[in-house]
């Protein structure tokens, strides 16, 4: 008996170049949409961001934004947004491919922030302590005298986990580990903090 021929090829029928009659896979597999999009997660409305997808040099890029106008880079690695006036759920989505037809998307969410008549926001300085932080945070507003904040926990895929009103301790009980940002309006302005939760 001597077999079935062996056929070498890619076995991955998710793959760009899939072969349907291999039967041995020889590792040449690749598929397209495997990078990452960089750029602000937390824009406020009418904000001007600037999006980067670290794809393969000479494949195509077709972008799709919602909650938001492209105004430049359309069809290249890298684009330019202006953000619309409604809060809320946001996206940026890119769709790259090559020569032969192949294509894969990567989509970053985004969460646009909500502008209010707040003066100075620049002007607030804020650390959370401990950070890493587990159970819960303290915030050290340093010089500023601050009463009371609204405060907005996001996740990294930038949907909102946690609301509170506070001024010194935010209350994480619940919150699943990993990184998370912080957003903090008070009287005298707005601050965004990174926190990991352990």
């Amino acid at each position: 008996c001597t077999g079935v021929p062996a056929v070498f090829g890619c076995t991955d029928e998710d793959a760009c170049n899939y072969i349907e009659l291999a039967n041995v896979d020889d590792e040449s597999c690749y598929t397209l949409g495997g990078g990452s999009i960089s750029g602000p997660l937390f824009p406020f409305a009418g904000d001007e961001s600037t999006y980067t997808y670290n794809g393969a040099i000479g494949d195509s890029f077709t972008w799709t934004v919602v909650g938001g106008e492209i105004t430049d880079g359309q069809g290249t690695s890298q684009i330019n947004v202006t953000w619309g006036s409604e809060a809320g759920g946001a996206s940026v989505t890119v769709l790259e491919a090559d020569t032969t037809g192949c294509e894969g998307e990567v989509v970053r969410t985004v969460q646009i922030l909500e502008v209010d008549n707040v003066d100075g926001l620049d002007n607030v300085q804020l650390e959370l302590v401990p950070n890493p932080a587990r159970g819960r945070v303290f915030f050290d507003w340093g010089a500023s005298d601050v009463q009371r904040a609204n405060v907005f926990l996001y996740d990294v895929l930038g949907a909102e986990v946690l609301q509170a009103t506070t001024s010194a301790w935010l209350d994480l009980e619940g919150i699943a580990p990993g990184r998370y940002t912080v957003v903090a309006t008070t009287a005298q302005g707005r601050v965004t903090v990174p926190l990991m939760v352990q």
